[in-house]
């Protein structure tokens, strides 16, 4: 779903997901856009990319938290559905593809 969040700009298309409860599977970091995603594990219930931006959660706007804030946040509802906002990687920056978190085996070392 991709809304528009703000009537002052009109231009900028946000997209909302819905998380189930339960741990998200993503790694924030902090930018100047706002809490942006480093990193997907692929057990993520939603679909997001690396570099999309953290806009807002159940309506609060995130976008100047630290991305620490924003995690502890997301653990303190982790019993619960949450709403997220995003400003898609495509709006506010070139980028290379999306990072996907790769399991470890154990054991596994360099051959």
């Amino acid at each position: 779903m991709v809304a528009s969040m703000s009537p002052k700009k009109q231009d900028i298309r946000y997209k909302r997901v819905v998380a189930p409860p339960g741990k998200l599977g993503i790694s924030l970091t902090s930018s100047p856009q706002g809490p942006t995603i480093k990193m997907v594990s692929r057990h993520c219930p939603v679909f997001v990319k690396v570099g999309d931006v953290i806009a807002r959660v159940n309506g609060k706007s995130v976008l100047r938290m630290e991305s620490r804030d924003v995690m502890e946040m997301f653990a303190s509802m982790q019993k619960r559905e949450k709403t997220i906002d995003l400003l898609p990687q495509e709006s506010h920056s070139p980028r290379r593809g999306p990072a996907v978190a790769e399991p470890r085996m154990r054991g596994a070392g360099p051959s």
